[in-house]
């Protein structure tokens, strides 16, 4: 009988014992435990550093980084945080303290236990660290210049509550232009966002002629949204699929025009009613009409300003108060009544008045009493015309008017570059350029964009990009005349004053393509038409966006001094005559260029001497910006010359390389 109890109770006294002994190891081998820590810990170092290598990097190609890793690097850091130096004694510091040592041992035995976790971890999971980075939306947007006006604040809660409403479709937002509904429906988006309403809310510009490509672009950011392996037919459905997805997305559809056929969802990917799945759209236009035909569910009126708002308005603008001059105050109030209550008009008149001498408001008043009828101009455009005009003429600065003329060729709505601004401003003779290096014009550029950004007559975007208010545009190429030509290249009509009118001093072409290519249908591939060697005089070309075929017709065009090619796609370059822009002319362009920016060129394998004479050495070039390329392997090639290694890339400054797939060194030597 004592046997079989015996056997019975082994097993339990057997486990009692090898957990005390567990338990006392925590104690008595508390040193071997923290050195065995301290080494298991080690070896997570090289795998933390090169983590953080991979997250700086990806965070400059601007990609989000998986909540993994984040969670990963949290638990490392902690680990390496640590402190297993530190040693607790009793009994004056003869004995070690066995409860602390017991504690603690216990919990490093647990963290060798969280290494050999998160090891496996960051051989496993921690491959793909990137995340697509979803472009910013409505929050964007600066507050800076908001007022919130009695009559704003009606109309803010009017389409809040509208928009809070669930059964709403399309609210409509309708006034005339310059009278703030872009910063009014920007306001509520971002209060709509920040309150969570909304978990995601999108504006995007419509405009006179709706890009349709553009606008997908636009939302499909912010959403996060790409587009591999996806074609442009596929492109609505796609988007059409994330907005369906249940998530509360606001669309703020800015500046629809009226059109016919109307203006349709369908082709953007934009749900309809019966199946919207959260989503909510918010209009704004000038046409009363276009928000009836989209079938809003509630359309909400935004007026001029009141006679007091609008000199609150001015005052700020203009930065006076009730404690300024007489003078100034009341030749402020006669000319902000010119400005007939209209926000844009009063803001760009007010702000080509701040801080100047009273006699400059005098001049400002009259200026505003000599212009007499103004031939084309609708009515109740009168003030925005008139106020930009006495803006203009009163604008020392000559330098910030040949800008302001040149900001209105880009088309409506657009983000205009600082550097096609410079490259513009070159060839159309705008600064003095013979002894200036290409870096002093563009400064010289900045300065004119800001004088004109602090008069409101163009907005910044960003540091890089600036743009122009849709009915500035109108009145800057109303004031240039003739001077300006913008020309839809479908209408025939227009497409003659191409040829016939001599005066052109700037011009915008809009339209397909094949407009203002050849047109033979037998052709694969389309050229420049010879139309254009009668612009013999013309200084600077900028293409967007456009099959360019053969470029070879360009070398007629001896005044031509600046030239941008944005996303285009050009044939071989020829091999023509002297006059020709030939290959070689290419060539000797980068040779000699002081910035150089190439994007998606996938054509040769090194810069040097693929393109350029190692021995030329492009010794003139300040900032090299190179993107996307899959065929250059590295920018000079020694390895098949026979001589020494002259000087090269000696003024180089700037280097900036990005998504350059193939790239394996900067020297293959």
């Amino acid at each position: 009988m004592a046997g079989f109890m015996c056997d019975l109770v082994k097993p339990y006294v057997e486990k009692l014992v090898d957990k005390a002994i567990g338990e006392a190891r925590y104690v008595f081998c508390y040193t071997c435990i923290v050195k065995e820590f301290e080494d298991e810990r080690d070896t997570l170092e090289p795998s933390k550093t090169a983590l953080e290598e991979r997250v700086q990097v990806a965070k400059r190609k601007d990609k989000d980084i998986a909540a993994k890793v984040d969670i990963w690097q949290k638990n490392v850091d902690k680990l390496f945080k640590l402190d297993t130096k530190n040693k607790q004694t009793c009994f004056f510091k003869f004995c070690p303290n066995c409860i602390w040592r017991y504690k603690e041992g216990k919990k490093l035995v647990k963290n060798l236990e969280l290494i050999k976790q998160l090891k496996e971890e960051e051989e496993n999971r921690l491959v793909d660290i990137e995340l697509p980075c979803r472009l910013p939306g409505v929050e964007q947007h600066s507050s800076e210049n908001y007022i919130s006006f009695k009559s704003r604040e009606l109309k803010y809660k009017e389409i809040l509550d509208a928009l809070k409403d669930d059964n709403n479709y399309i609210i409509g937002l309708q006034g005339m232009g310059g009278t703030g509904k872009t910063t009014l429906a920007m306001e509520v988006g971002k209060e709509l966002k920040q309150s969570k309403q909304f978990s995601l809310v999108i504006d995007t510009t419509v405009s006179f002629t709706p890009n349709v490509k553009k606008i997908q672009d636009e939302i499909a950011g912010p959403l996060g949204l790409k587009w591999e392996d996806c074609t442009e037919s596929d492109r609505s459905t796609k988007l059409w699929s994330r907005l369906t997805q249940g998530e509360k997305i606001l669309l703020i559809m800015d500046d629809v025009w009226e059109q016919k056929p109307p203006f349709d969802f369908d082709p953007i990917g934009i749900p309809k009613r019966d199946n919207r799945k959260g989503c909510t759209v918010l209009v704004t236009s000038r046409s009363k009409q276009v928000l009836i035909q989209m079938k809003c569910d509630k359309i909400i009126e935004l007026d001029l300003l009141s006679e007091e708002e609008a000199w609150i308005m001015f005052k700020r603008c203009a930065s006076i108060s009730s404690s300024s001059a007489n003078d100034l105050i009341g030749y402020g109030r006669l000319i902000v009544k010119e400005c007939k209550q209209l926000p844009i008009a009063i803001a760009i008149t007010a702000s080509s008045l701040m801080g100047k001498h009273v006699d400059k408001w005098k001049g400002t008043l009259q200026s505003f009493r000599k212009i007499g009828s103004m031939h084309g101009v609708d009515d109740d455009l009168v003030g925005i015309y008139k106020s930009l005009q006495v803006s203009y003429e009163n604008m020392m600065d000559e330098k910030a008017k040949g800008l302001f003329l040149i900001c209105s060729l880009f088309r409506e709505d657009e983000k205009i570059h600082i550097e096609v601004l410079t490259r513009l401003c070159i060839g159309a003779g705008v600064f003095e350029v013979d002894n200036s290096s290409y870096d002093e014009v563009r400064n010289k550029v900045s300065v004119a964009k800001h004088t004109l950004i602090n008069s409101c007559m163009l907005f910044p975007v960003d540091e890089a990009h600036v743009k122009m208010h849709d009915l500035v545009r109108d009145v800057a190429q109303w004031i240039a005349n003739r001077e300006i030509q913008c020309v839809n290249l479908s209408d025939k009509n227009q497409k003659l004053l191409l040829g016939k009118e001599k005066n052109v001093k700037y011009l915008l072409c809009e339209g397909k393509v094949v407009d203002f290519l050849s047109c033979d249908d037998s052709l694969q591939s389309l050229s420049l038409s010879d139309s254009i060697q009668r612009l013999t005089n013309i200084r600077s070309m900028f293409f967007d966006t456009v099959d360019l075929g053969d470029i070879s017709i360009l070398g007629n065009l001896q005044s031509l001094e600046t030239l941008d090619m944005v996303k285009c796609t050009i044939s071989e370059l020829p091999r023509g005559d002297e006059d020709y822009f030939s290959k070689e002319t290419f060539k000797y362009c980068i040779q000699t260029a002081e910035g150089l920016h190439l994007t998606r060129i996938n054509k040769w394998r090194n810069l040097m001497p693929d393109i350029v004479p190692i021995n030329l050495g492009m010794n003139d070039l300040v900032e090299l910006i190179l993107k996307c390329d899959s065929k250059l392997q590295c920018l000079i090639d020694t390895k098949q010359i026979g001589f020494q290694v002259p000087n090269v890339f000696s003024k180089l400054v700037v280097l900036k390389l990005k998504e350059m797939e193939g790239l394996e060194e900067l020297c293959n030597a």
